[in-house]
């Protein structure tokens, strides 16, 4: 047993047969979104509503106290001011509630006092035992257990899937759960930590890392509480082979000054948190694209060795481009094979060449036979492992043949180990029609060349800090 072994246990705040709600409103936005999340996102455990003010709300019996319940709670959701926290702490410790989630704010981010309320959670949850998120969070989220105990109205969009994602911030969590449904993206778990007094976020880390339906975990974070706990999860994040993406707040002075007035947090040094990350093979990243589209490759990855990628692009100053940035994030673009040369010269207009990027003529994407000759030919060329594919995206109307050729494409991944994927041009809003394909198929889709590069080049990377640490 290590100390701090209950912390561990995250099962009781992630799937509880039943939650308090602490401050239930049909008026307050948190009092009413949360009744609304759970019950919208499916959550078949019982709702408890606790307003002292009420005998029913949301058409059913509402209780003056947690104490006037028969039945056991498994957890709580707090969405009141922060001095009436304890006291309902103090309730549900009595209760016997072993898990739940403090919304409320002023706490140690906000003065000399909510700095003693927090110590004051901390104890209450210790000599109880409670698995608390918070406070100063937006909550969290188990997609495949239907449990919506999160702020945010799009979390009723959310997937199942394999995408776990830990969060210091509420904010950009919200923000990231619209990325999700944009994207098409499987959700597992999201979980805004706030302020971290009683579970950080290696605590969360080191839950998700054993949890079967987490393949993927985006981090984005200020500090690191438990760094043996970090270490011990990071460690076996690498035995299983589920990548790390991180985004770390508070490189610079004015961001460490930041992180301090969101959450408290003390941020460490950046030079500490590279070697780190990098002993660990946690990929980094700076900013929310490179985070998305990161996690968009990840969550979709198949093992390459990066020996070289394929290109499909119909323009031909496009190509120059497009190789050019290739060769600035190291991404190689090995020569086409003979073989390769000669399949596609069947097709290939005789006023184009055949070359790496390949320059396929826009008419490609309405037939289909010169298309799917052209992209299996990259597929089946025994020096790539990676091909990409830049085709229109009409954004007014939906396109049958560009809804063909992506599902060509699609047909086509299933059957090699290579990755496939699309690209666009640049940062473009998707259409509806687009949305639903990248949510019904595994292809994966970034925005723009140099993005989709950065996120490969990570995936080369991380496959070759793997098979460092087998050898």
């Amino acid at each position: 047993m290590i100390e701090n072994d209950w912390k561990s246990d995250l099962t009781p705040l992630f799937n509880p047969r039943s939650i308090a709600l602490i401050g239930a409103s049909e008026t307050s936005h948190y009092g009413r979104a949360f009744y609304h999340n759970l019950t919208d996102f499916g959550y078949t455990g019982k709702i408890v509503l606790i307003n002292p003010k009420r005998d029913e709300l949301f058409g059913q019996q509402c209780h003056r106290s947690l104490q006037d319940i028969p039945e056991p709670v498994d957890a709580f959701i707090m969405t009141i001011p922060a001095p009436a926290v304890i006291p309902a702490l103090q309730d549900c410790r009595a209760k016997g509630v072993k898990a739940g989630i403090i919304i409320s704010a002023g706490f140690a981010e906000a003065s000399r006092e909510g700095i003693t309320l927090q110590k004051q959670v901390q104890e209450i949850a210790a000599a109880g035992e409670m698995r608390i998120c918070g406070p100063n969070c937006f909550g969290l989220a188990n997609v495949h257990g239907r449990v919506g105990a999160i702020s945010g109205a799009d979390v009723k969009f959310l997937t199942p899937g394999n995408i776990s994602l830990i969060f210091q911030s509420g904010g950009l969590l919200n923000f990231m759960q619209l990325a999700a449904w944009d994207r098409g993206w499987g959700m597992s778990h999201l979980v805004s930590c706030g302020n971290q007094a009683v579970l950080n976020v290696s605590d969360y880390l080191d839950y998700l890392v054993r949890d079967a339906g987490t393949d993927v975990i985006g981090l984005l974070m200020e500090e690191i509480k438990d760094e043996q706990k970090f270490r011990r999860a990071a460690e076996l994040a690498i035995k299983r082979e589920k990548p790390i993406i991180m985004l770390k707040i508070g490189s610079s002075q004015k961001g460490k000054r930041a992180a301090k007035a969101h959450t408290g947090s003390i941020a460490g040094s950046a030079r500490y948190y590279d070697a780190l990350f990098k002993e660990y093979g946690i990929t980094r990243v700076h900013d929310l694209d490179g985070f998305i589209e990161t996690v968009e490759i990840f969550s979709k990855r198949k093992r390459i060795t990066g020996k070289g990628m394929g290109l499909f692009v119909p323009s031909g100053c496009e190509c120059g481009l497009i190789a050019d940035i290739a060769h600035q994030e190291g991404i190689k673009l090995p020569d086409l094979s003979p073989e390769t040369v000669a399949k596609i010269a069947q097709v290939q207009s005789p006023f184009l060449s055949i070359l790496n990027p390949l320059n396929a003529p826009e008419a490609a994407v309405r037939k289909a036979d010169v298309f799917k000759t052209c992209v299996n030919s990259l597929i089946e060329d025994k020096a790539l492992d990676m091909v990409g594919i830049r085709i229109q995206m009409p954004r007014l109307r939906e396109s049958k043949d560009v809804v063909a050729r992506f599902l060509d494409v699609a047909e086509a991944a299933e059957k090699t180990d290579k990755i496939v994927l699309f690209f666009s041009r640049a940062s473009v809003s998707l259409p509806e029609y687009w949305r639903k394909l990248l949510r019904e198929h595994r292809v994966p889709f970034v925005l723009e060349y140099r993005k989709a590069f950065k996120a490969l080049r990570a995936l080369v990377d991380y496959y070759r800090f793997l098979a460092r640490r087998a050898n």
